[in-house]
């Protein structure tokens, strides 16, 4: 196999290079080669290992210097770790506010590292203040709502109303924690943002207003609930609320298992990405039995009384000129003799005879109600009244 190698000579006399290609039949000297090439090795590592040691020596003490920076600034950023504050807060809620380096300053001072402000935060049931704190487990709040120059605000939520934390700022540089003071906040009660009073009630029904002072807070839609119940009772009631356009306002209105004279509890539950519970509160339905007023007893003698009462007609426009009945005995508790008596535009009036002389009787009146549609019609009696027979 023929191989060729180029040749030059140098024309002294003439000064120009003349290239001929011979042809060589020998063999190709492979050793030749190979001493080129490491020739041309030891060239490269000759010029790269200088710079490559240049690098390591800058990029240590690159490191070295950020490291005394670190211990030069701690102190000062720790001061101002300390300004962070309570700005505003709500019963799920608390804003920090506070100043400290700006970003752009501490990317000054410590380039080519990770910086992460934060608040750290525990509840007072996991909080104890004979821990070491920098060994203790804290939850991290990365959730910065501004950092703009030198101003620092943090939003914690969700937290739990009436309840104490306790939260400390803090800076990581790389794995350097820079950590300031352990100071707490209370959150406020719920029913300072949350509530419902009834507005107005009757025998059979209630209206309910109040007002849901957190879409400032709440994040994601949220629904309310009524609940209610009957105090002497285990059965529950639950009413869909829709809160006004705002979603501030709400109210409701119970016609549903309701009665009259009886007493009720009743509570908001508001969900959404997080879950709340107004305290709660009561109210009683009226009796009618407080619409029967009755009159004291006349013409009072050993052996009779003159007894009367008139009916509200609009509470009981359904009891006209019925047949109602009045109870009547010696004792309060036990009213054991009854008469009928016929209600007359809303008048009742009975004359009770064969009484027994210088004794104290008690007596009450029925009458009957009944709802705007006249589903059903119920029975009441009045409070027990007392008058003493002469001798």
């Amino acid at each position: 196999m023929k191989r060729f190698i180029l040749l030059r000579n140098n024309d002294m006399t003439t000064n120009h290079k003349q290239y001929r290609l011979d042809s060589l039949e020998e063999p190709y000297d492979e050793s030749e080669c190979r001493t080129n090439k490491m020739t041309s090795i030891k060239y490269s590592i000759s010029h790269i290992l200088p710079l490559f040691i240049v690098f390591v020596t800058l990029n240590f003490m690159h490191s070295c210097k950020s490291d005394d920076e670190i211990a030069v600034n701690k102190d000062k950023i720790k001061e101002m770790l300390n300004t962070v504050e309570v700005s505003s807060l709500s019963c799920i809620s608390a804003t920090l506010t506070g100043t400290i380096m700006s970003e752009s300053e501490l990317n000054r001072l410590y380039p080519y590292r990770t910086i992460l402000p934060g608040i750290e935060i525990k509840a007072e049931d996991d909080y104890n203040p004979q821990e070491d704190n920098d060994k203790e487990k804290w939850g991290f709040i990365q959730d910065i709502d501004e950092w703009k120059g030198s101003h620092f605000t943090c939003t914690l939520y969700p937290l739990q109303p009436n309840s104490t934390y306790y939260y400390r700022p803090c800076l990581f540089i790389d794995h350097d924690k820079i950590i300031g003071e352990v100071r707490s906040f209370t959150t406020f009660g719920i029913d300072e943002f949350l509530w419902m009073d009834v507005s107005e009630c009757n025998f059979m029904s209630a209206k309910l207003s109040g007002e849901i002072d957190l879409e400032d807070y709440m994040r994601r839609f949220y629904e309310v609930m009524l609940s209610f119940r009957e105090i002497a009772s285990h059965s529950t009631t639950v009413q869909h609320i829709i809160p006004d356009k705002k979603g501030q306002h709400i109210s409701a209105f119970i016609n549903n298992n309701i009665w009259p004279g009886k007493k009720y509890e009743y509570w908001i539950d508001v969900s959404g990405d997080i879950s709340l519970t107004s305290s709660k509160k009561t109210f009683t339905t009226p009796s009618p039995a407080e619409y029967i007023y009755v009159d004291p007893p006349s013409q009072v003698t050993a052996t009779t009384a003159l007894i009367s009462a008139s009916l509200d007609p609009k509470v009981f426009y359904k009891a006209k000129n019925k047949t109602t009945f009045i109870k009547y005995g010696v004792n309060k508790n036990n009213l054991d003799m009854i008469v009928d008596v016929q209600i007359t535009d809303n008048k009742i009036e009975k004359s009770l005879i064969n009484l027994s002389p210088s004794t104290t009787y008690y007596f009450s009146f029925s009458a009957w109600w009944a709802p705007d549609d006249g589903s059903i019609t119920l029975e009441f009696w009045s409070e027990p009244q007392s008058f003493t027979t002469s001798e």
